[in-house]
């Protein structure tokens, strides 16, 4: 497992400012993820650490005893901007392959959801 792949699935676990989890349940559902997600505690401690420092993220703690940790997501551009361009690059992703012929014919002329249909 990557740790890229452990912080983007912590990253997602983390609640909307005004709710917050604590380390320990955080740690409790990443396990719960897979296999791929077992790590101890600290590992976890250090991937909020991680996030918490990065500017593109807005991940936050109230510092209280146990910490509870949340994401800010009005302060969190980068994700914003992630999953708002996503349906973009899914069209010209499938576009791309379809065109090199490695779709199937049923995947050419069905889009993956209705969300996607409406950028056709």
């Amino acid at each position: 497992m990557q740790q890229l792949d452990r912080i983007v699935e912590l990253y997602l676990l983390l609640p909307a400012y005004p709710r917050k989890s604590t380390v320990t349940e955080l740690h409790q559902r990443l396990i719960g993820r897979g296999p791929d997600f077992t790590v101890c505690r600290r590992t976890v401690e250090r991937d909020l650490a991680f996030m918490m420092g990065s500017r593109h993220l807005a991940v936050e703690t109230d510092e209280a005893k146990p910490a509870g940790w949340y994401r800010d997501p009005q302060r969190s551009m980068f994700i914003k901007q992630l999953f708002v361009n996503t349906p973009q690059a899914m069209k010209v992703s499938q576009r791309a392959l379809a065109d090199a012929g490695c779709l199937p014919t049923a995947a050419r002329r069905t889009p993956a959801t209705a969300e996607h249909a409406a950028l056709r």
